[in-house]
Order: structure tokens, then C-alpha cells, then sequence
């Protein structure tokens, strides 16, 4: 048995790989891309995203899937293990343009990435409101209130 090798580099954070663009156009932010309607977060409505990740991978039907349920999570960290860049947004709804897709969200936390930054999505949904549940029966009543003072005498 050999002697032991060096520990190697610590490697990316794990999910769907990205660049980030501070362009805040609406339209296909281009292959890999993706990019918000505003720079500042609390002030983020939508995310531009490109239907191919950074790898150049298809990933139409994920994006797509991210409005089946009523809301779900999408969290976008610095791939960078050592930057704790994040954002976390709600997602409502997913429209169709061409080559990207526009998604409709509002800010939960986070900051806005820099520009060209390589980032990692993951989206965890919640699950569909259930129906709301019957009505619970009715308290009992409460104790009778303290007697008011005797009025005035009037002559």
C-alpha cells in the first residue's frame, strides 16, 4: 500500500449549473443565462431563465414543472463553495417564451448575485392546498359581564 495522496479541491455546490446576468431585460437571456427584472431582490417579479443550463442540458420540462403545484421554492446559491451568495424566491407561475421561460415570484431572502457569476438552482415545491376543512362546532357561552353602574336621577 502506497502512501496516501494530497486531499483534493473542494468542489461546487451541487445543483443545476447557471450564470448569472445583472441585465434585467425581458428576453432569452441566452444559453446558460438567466437574470432578474430588477436589481434590487426585494424588488425581483421575475426571473428570466435560458431552457439550457450552463452545461448546455435541456431542462424545459423542470422549469416548466415549477408552477404544477400552488407554490414551491427556488433557491439560487453561488456554485462557488466559499461565496455564501443566495436567493430564495416563491414561485406562482411559469410563461412560455421563446428559447426561456418567465417566472413570476416574490423575494424570501437573499442577496442579488454578481454579474457573470456561476450559480446553482434548486426548487423544492409545496404541495396543493388541500380543501378548506368543516366548520368546528360552536363554543359555549361566555360568563355574563360585570353589572354597569346605576345611573343618575333625573328631576
Amino acid at each position: 500500500t502506497g502512501p496516501q495522496g494530497p486531499t483534493g479541491a473542494q468542489g461546487a455546490v451541487g445543483g443545476v449549473n447557471y450564470n448569472f446576468s445583472t441585465t434585467t431585460t425581458d428576453s432569452d437571456p441566452g444559453s446558460g443565462n438567466l437574470r432578474f427584472n430588477h436589481g434590487t431582490i426585494g424588488s425581483v417579479t421575475s426571473i428570466f431563465i435560458d431552457l439550457a443550463d450552463a452545461n448546455g442540458t435541456d431542462f424545459t420540462d423542470w422549469i416548466d414543472s415549477f408552477d404544477d403545484t400552488d407554490s414551491g421554492t427556488l433557491t439560487i446559491n453561488s456554485a462557488d463553495s466559499t461565496d455564501s451568495t443566495f436567493c430564495n424566491f416563491t414561485v406562482t407561475a411559469v410563461t412560455s417564451a421563446t428559447g426561456y421561460r418567465k417566472l413570476t415570484v416574490s423575494n424570501i431572502s437573499g442577496t442579488v448575485p454578481s454579474d457573470d457569476e456561476d450559480v446553482v438552482l434548486m426548487f423544492s415545491s409545496d404541495g396543493d392546498k388541500g380543501a378548506q376543512g368543516a366548520a368546528g362546532d360552536k363554543g359555549a357561552t361566555g360568563a355574563a359581564g360585570p353589572q354597569g353602574p346605576t345611573g343618575g336621577l333625573n328631576i
